[in-house]
């Protein structure tokens, strides 16, 4: 090896050594990263993105809890199989994101357990209801969709209920617009609404953002980069779900809510079309319940320049989806009536916690009831 070679492959080594060392130090310090166990759980899919792994099984360890997963045969968070429904059986599919999927807690503490656990101790008679969690991590309103229609209709529910998650539903939809647009038309779907993806900010392949978002120091320079550019210039990586509550935020995120509303809408589309009922359930984010958390991000953001607006996103999801003909359950109004109990959230994470899963099974469960979304007999 020449001198010159030696001296390059000796910076590119003490670099390495530098960045690797830095990263564990940042991470130390207290930035989050997926498990190596909990990245198991997932395996890529063409259409999709990716999907959980049927059969796979973990025990998914963090200083806030220790939950065993089981990913059954269908592709779902079960420890039972779903196989034909048989005679009597009511099937409500809850398709959403992690905040259905809930891996932080036990399969009987999420609230699609508790529901089903709940309708089925106050029916009467033959009728049994089964309760599915369709929900996958890191899934928007455009996989939900993809995954709806390739997986969970074959489950044949009777009633859909999509969970939409106002922190970062539409910066996900806008993230995957091309896997809806590249889906329009197929298997009979309606007519597409959407145009061509906006080539307006600067993407990079999905796979390279999902695989470096989890570094620390990545997440660093961002935000760093972010206090010198401010909210309206793209960035790649840019911490964007919180940009959906800005009073003005970027143009691809206001695309994003657009996006959702045709991908919600081709799930309500294609459950009716089934004879199942469909309802919208909309989740807001742990900021807009505690106080001292929004108006720390209120000022974080000040400091760049912008405002934030507590609620903008969960108004601007429920101006979007106004036309959809369905019942609609708003979550807001029930949090905000427990904010002074901290137990319902993780600390650490934004998720809920046991006790949060409660509250939503017992809010849904009234719901469904009020709206008479749980008889056969009124399907078209």
């Amino acid at each position: 090896m020449s001198p010159r070679a030696r001296r390059v492959t000796l910076v590119i080594v003490s670099l390495t050594i530098a960045v690797v060392g830095l990263e564990i130090v940042l991470r130390l310090g207290g930035t989050p990263v997926p498990s190596a166990a909990f990245r198991r759980l997932f395996v890529t899919d063409p259409v999709i993105g990716h999907r959980l792994d049927p059969g796979a099984r973990i025990r998914y360890v963090t200083p806030e809890f220790d939950s065993q997963i089981v990913i059954n045969q269908a592709g779902v968070r079960d420890d039972d199989e779903i196989g034909p429904k048989p005679p009597g059986e009511y099937r409500v599919a809850v398709v959403g994101d992690s905040m259905v999927l809930a891996v932080q807690v036990p399969v009987h503490d999420t609230f699609t357990d508790r529901l089903e656990r709940a309708l089925n101790a106050e029916t009467t008679g033959a009728r049994t209801y089964r309760v599915i969690n369709a929900g996958v991590q890191g899934y928007g309103s455009v996989e939900q969709y993809l995954f709806f229609k390739r997986v969970v209709v074959d489950f044949e529910p009777d009633l859909v209920l999509v969970v939409v998650y106002a922190a970062n539903d539409a910066t996900d939809a806008a993230d995957a617009e091309a896997r809806l647009v590249a889906d329009v038309g197929h298997d009979g779907d309606r007519p597409g609404q959407l145009a061509a993806p906006s080539n307006g900010r600067l993407g990079l392949p999905l796979w390279f953002r999902r695989f470096v978002r989890p570094s620390a120091i990545v997440q660093l320079a961002r935000l760093s980069v972010l206090r010198v550019l401010g909210p309206n210039v793209s960035v790649p990586l840019r911490d964007r779900p919180i940009d959906a509550y800005l009073v003005d935020p970027p143009r691809d995120v206001t695309r994003g809510f657009d996006v959702a509303r045709d991908a919600i809408g081709r799930i309500v589309d294609l459950a009716q079309a089934r004879g199942a009922w469909a309802a919208l359930v909309f989740m807001p984010a742990r900021f807009q319940i505690r106080d001292e958390e929004f108006e720390t991000l209120r000022r974080e953001y000040q400091g760049r320049g912008v405002e934030l607006q507590r609620d903008a996103a969960s108004e601007r999801f429920r101006r979007a989806l106004a036309d959809v003909p369905v019942p609609r359950l708003d979550l807001l109004p029930v949090f905000r009536r427990h904010a002074t109990d901290r137990a319902l959230y993780f600390e650490g994470n934004s998720h809920l916690t046991a006790q949060g899963h409660m509250v939503v099974a017992d809010a849904v469960e009234r719901f469904l009831d009020a709206e008479g979304l749980l008889t056969p007999s009124g399907l078209q």
